[in-house]
């Protein structure tokens, strides 16, 4: 399986993410394979609330810079 890699789009991961479920899907993978199909998927997973929470933190610091307080739900 890939690692991730670091400089992949939040965008690219998504799409990485829907190719990795679509494989779980099929139901056509070995154990062995639909686990490390498994792993890769969760830390994409990851990979995509990190960079929503990156996204999220800066959303709020240009908030409050400009006098808004309102809280950013993603």
């Amino acid at each position: 399986m890939e690692k991730i890699d670091e400089n992949m789009t939040f965008e690219q991961a998504m799409s990485e993410l829907n190719n990795t479920v679509k494989k779980l899907s099929e139901g056509k993978c070995t154990l062995d394979e639909s686990l490390e199909y498994y792993k890769y998927g969760t830390s994409l997973v990851k990979f995509c609330n990190d960079k929503l929470n990156e996204v999220k933190q800066q959303i709020e610091v240009i908030n409050t810079a400009n006098g808004t307080t309102s809280p950013v739900d993603m």
